[in-house]
């Protein structure tokens, strides 16, 4: 049915549809690359925000760990110093 209708048509008619087919397959792919690549950008970005924020809390824990052990440390230089 189709190819009987592509028959049907004039020269410039064909090249009319080509056209529209080209641009719209075009216009597609351009679409998807373009959906990819945000995409990846997110991802991107969401792993770098990701990997902040585990450092922030190591650097948290950390800091943490260093305050107990100063306040562990003065406890017992003034509990040998008593002695």
């Amino acid at each position: 049915m189709v190819v009987s209708a592509v028959h049907c048509m004039s020269s410039d008619s064909r090249l009319v549809v080509v056209v529209v087919v080209v641009v719209v397959v075009v216009v597609v792919v351009v679409v998807v690359v373009v959906v990819v690549e945000v995409a990846e950008v997110l991802v991107t970005a969401a792993a770098v925000v990701i990997v902040a924020v585990v450092e922030i809390k190591a650097a948290a824990v950390l800091l943490i760990i260093r305050t107990a052990a100063y306040r562990i440390g003065r406890v017992v230089s003034c509990t040998l110093r008593r002695l």
